[in-house]
């Protein structure tokens, strides 16, 4: 791994590992986001206004909230295909060419993360406004500026593999 990193007798590889540390930093801001708020409710639910995405896995696995609902709608899924596919470009940097699985990961996570942000107030009102949960019938989602920051990461990072493209 040094030697992919190193600039002995070759220019190019100090950017390769300078594009390396920056898309680095840019995943580990995006996966850093599980843990940041990224909706709000009007109406506190099961002891919590803001939710962030572990909030959400960790009341599937209590079994507040059921699996189905927070792990096949079509919003949940893309928001867990956002961080997958951040995790995974994390994974592809240990690749020597990085630069391909990065831009496929990057364009999956910007589209999924363009879906949460599409439909998101619908679903997470879905998700949240059930009976069973003790939610009223009614909730207002407000989103946190965490969701509209993921699509500007991906969108970073396939800058960020395009300008390695470049100068390849």
């Amino acid at each position: 791994m040094t030697a992919l990193i190193s600039a002995e007798g070759n220019p190019d590889r100090l950017f390769d590992g300078t594009t390396r540390r920056a898309v680095a930093l840019v995943l580990a801001i995006g996966l850093a986001s599980i843990f940041v708020p990224i909706f709000s409710i009007d109406h506190a639910v099961m002891g919590r206004a803001d939710w962030s995405a572990l909030d959400i896995l960790a009341s599937v696995a209590a079994r507040h909230i059921a699996p189905d609902a927070a792990l096949f709608n079509a919003t949940m899924m893309c928001l867990w295909l956002s961080y997958l596919s951040l995790l995974l470009g994390m994974i592809a940097l240990w690749l020597p060419h990085y630069e391909k699985p990065l831009a496929l990961a990057g364009f999956i996570g910007l589209y999924a993360s363009d879906r949460v942000i599409v439909h998101g107030h619908y679903d997470f009102r879905l998700l949240l406004s059930a009976k069973s949960l003790g939610g009223p019938e009614e909730l207002i989602v407000s989103y946190q500026p965490t969701v509209y920051g993921l699509p500007i990461l991906f969108v970073l990072l396939l800058l960020l593999v395009q300008s390695k493209f470049r100068r390849s």
